[in-house]
């Protein structure tokens, strides 16, 4: 039986020979490659029987295609063989060895660090605890030993790394000196006898010790000094008081004598205000207050009539070195009572403001007229 083949390469050259020659060689009648005889499903051209039968053996018969020519298609690339295995050389794999422990200890953090910077934070807090009224710079001695001791213990629990408690060490021990060798350096004593602070009421002393001046005074000790108005308590007295009684018109007036009284002169002056001191005195519109220790008030005692300090009957003008007075007149406390009382005075009565000036008053009496704070009586 007739059977055609294909060239794979061209596709266009045809082979027509019999079933004998599958898989023997032919060569392309169109591009003269050679190939595999190998039977396609087209018809048998040899079928019309222009071939007679073709041994195996034999060449086969091959019939030039009509088709147009197409470019030859090269063959396949031989695959190259593998090279031959090398044979190599035996390698004994010895166990990988142990990694060494590195050495980490730059990397551990340095456990003197933090009680270092607190050390540091502490003795700066301490440099400014002596802004602190009254006992600043105890506070500020005490607080920087707390430093000392924190960055002390720093320095003794550090293992190689002691940077940060040397710091510590060296800011405490800074501030602890300078506290205690230059005590004086930052203002701020020992003690609450505090400097004039011109936002303060403070209570001046006979020998020019300022202490502060928002608590009871002892009115025998000290004046009360703020903004430059000066008040003192500088008389108390017990006894009759003489009452002058106004009369008719071309009458003399009439004087007569008060039972007995609690007297108390109080002193106004201007000690270097800028501003002119308006002093109107303690009336009922500001009135004064007199309290025993156990904090009964006295009575204030009117007249029908005038008496000597009374407040003057328009605010009196102070500029500087100008002084004003004023006696107020209680009733005596209790027979066989000792002591002294508190007496609160509004400062509304010479133009100031704020907390009342506030006077431990004696109830026996004492005069010190020529008291100059600072300078003695």
């Amino acid at each position: 039986m007739l059977i055609v083949s294909v060239c794979p390469y061209c596709s266009r050259g045809r082979v027509r020979t019999t079933e004998d020659a599958i898989g023997t060689s032919a060569k392309c009648p169109a591009c003269g490659a050679g190939f595999t005889v190998i039977p396609t499903d087209e018809p048998a051209v040899a079928a019309s029987g222009s071939l007679g039968s073709v041994s195996s053996k034999k060449l086969p018969a091959v019939v030039a295609d009509e088709r147009p020519i197409r470019p030859p298609v090269p063959p396949p690339a031989p695959t190259p063989e593998p090279p031959a295995a090398e044979t190599l050389p035996e390698v004994s794999i010895e166990p990988a060895a142990k990694p060494e422990e590195a050495d980490d200890s730059h990397d551990i953090t340095d456990p003197a660090r933090l009680p270092g910077l607190i050390a540091v934070a502490v003795a700066l807090a301490g440099v400014v605890a002596w802004l602190i009224p009254d006992f600043g710079r105890l506070v500020w001695v005490c607080v920087a030993m707390a430093a000392v001791a924190v960055a002390g213990w720093a320095h003794l629990t550090a293992d190689r790394q002691r940077l940060f408690a040397r710091i510590g060490l060296g800011a405490a021990g800074g501030s602890l000196l300078l506290c205690l060798l230059l005590p004086w350096a930052l203002g701020e004593g020992w003690w609450p006898e505090r400097g004039y602070n011109a936002e303060e009421a403070v209570a001046v002393g006979e020998k020019g010790e300022q202490t502060d001046g928002r608590k009871p005074i002892d009115a025998t000790r000290a004046v009360w000094f703020k903004d430059g108005v000066r008040v003192a308590v500088v008389s108390v007295a017990r006894g009759p008081v003489d009452v002058t009684t106004p009369a008719p018109k071309g009458k003399k007036p009439t004087v007569k004598k008060s039972g007995e009284v609690l007297q108390v002169v109080i002193e106004v002056s201007n000690e270097g205000s800028p501003m002119a001191v308006l002093f109107a005195g303690w009336t009922d519109a500001a009135p004064p207050v007199f309290r025993t220790a156990d904090d009964t008030e006295m009575t204030r005692r009117k007249f029908d009539g005038s008496v000597p300090g009374e407040p003057p009957a328009r605010p009196q003008s102070l500029g500087v070195g100008g002084v004003g007075r004023q006696t107020l007149y209680f009733d005596t406390p209790p027979a066989g009572v000792g002591g002294g009382g508190l007496l609160s005075l509004p400062p509304t009565a010479f133009g100031g403001s704020g907390e009342p000036v506030r006077f431990m008053v004696p109830y026996s009496g004492f005069n010190r007229t020529e008291f100059k704070p600072g300078g003695g009586r």
